[in-house]
């Protein structure tokens, strides 16, 4: 969490200023440390479209401002929690290792996988070289629910959802515009492919992969969230200060 705080100081901006017009301070200081929270997140929007390949509009959307008061001028301005995301993840949790680095936690499709023995445990799941990307660069949710539902992944309560074999059958046989395959999974390496799930074709020889299983997933540091944050605070914060008392000592006559 990023924390944009004035303090009351008697200091060259305010020792000029009389006993009515320093009342008006608490007011200033909130008013400041708020506009410059707005101007932290901005800039942190910015970053990301930086740093991130076509960052999606959630994600572009993950900031949020606790504004500062009177009281307490101390503005905050973070990531939005699990609590804000419904049935979705949190974009604290899927950016935080953008902004730390290191490894991260297994993904909900992953754990499904490794539930019905698809992927072995203490491995990752990360795109491979035929998986379907959206217009985002990230891995299709089509097709991940796909994998799921072919390997029979999703609890008993989305039963449904899991493919029956007669659409495994269909699957195989395909139509007369849409080639016919199937999905297997390998735990380990069979001479050149590694491990994985590939999409076989219907005529067995050509071997997609769709995913490959590894021992490590982690990012690096891509997001200077905290970086920027002080940059802003540095750059903007003395003008929004100055502004504020002007327009404290106005209001006060």
């Amino acid at each position: 969490m990023f924390v944009v705080s004035a303090r009351v100081k008697a200091d060259t901006a305010t020792a000029h200023l009389n006993a009515l017009e320093r009342k008006q301070l608490p007011f200033a200081y909130s008013l400041a440390v708020n506009r410059t929270a707005k101007l932290v997140k901005q800039a942190e929007i910015d970053k990301m479209r930086a740093v991130f390949d076509r960052p999606t509009p959630y994600t572009l959307n993950s900031l949020l401002i606790k504004p500062g008061t009177k009281a307490n001028p101390t503005a905050k301005v973070w990531l939005k929690d699990q609590s804000y995301a419904g049935k979705g993840i949190g974009a604290e949790k899927y950016l935080l290792p953008q902004i730390d680095g290191g490894s991260r936690s297994h993904k909900r499709f992953e754990r499904a996988l490794q539930e019905v023995g698809v992927m072995p445990k203490g491995y990752y799941c990360i795109p491979g070289k035929f998986a379907q990307m959206d217009n985002y660069g990230n891995w299709s949710r089509g097709q991940i629910v796909k994998i799921l539902s072919y390997f029979r992944a999703f609890p008993e309560r989305g039963y449904r959802a899991n493919m029956t074999e007669a659409s495994r059958s269909r699957l195989e046989r395909g139509t007369k515009k849409k080639r016919g395959y199937t999905f297997k999974a390998i735990g380990k390496r069979q001479g050149r492919r590694r491990p994985g799930i590939y999409q076989i074709l219907a005529d067995s020889k050509h071997w997609r992969p769709i995913a490959l299983f590894v021992r490590r997933a982690g990012y690096s540091k891509r997001f200077p969230y905290f970086e920027t944050a002080e940059h802003t605070i540095d750059r903007e914060f003395p003008e929004q200060m100055r502004k504020a008392i002007e327009a404290a000592i106005k209001s006060a006559r």
